[in-house]
């Protein structure tokens, strides 16, 4: 358990430095579906990780 913390913990700094420096709305089309696919993928990843640790996500922040 203590690696799926790790991993989850590590991939949430990991997604904030890059939703800090790269915008996602304003870009071109590709470029935007390409950033909003990863924001769905990390969302996916994180909530199943915090599922297996027994932590509830809120839908919203």
């Amino acid at each position: 358990m203590q690696q799926v913390a790790h991993y989850v913990y590590d991939l949430a700094g990991l997604f904030h430095s890059a939703y800090n420096q790269c915008r996602i709305l304003g870009v071109n089309e590709d470029l935007q579906q390409a950033r909003l696919a990863m924001v769905m993928a990390v969302g996916h990843v994180v909530r199943h990780a915090l599922s297996i640790l027994g932590v509830s996500a809120p839908e919203k922040m």
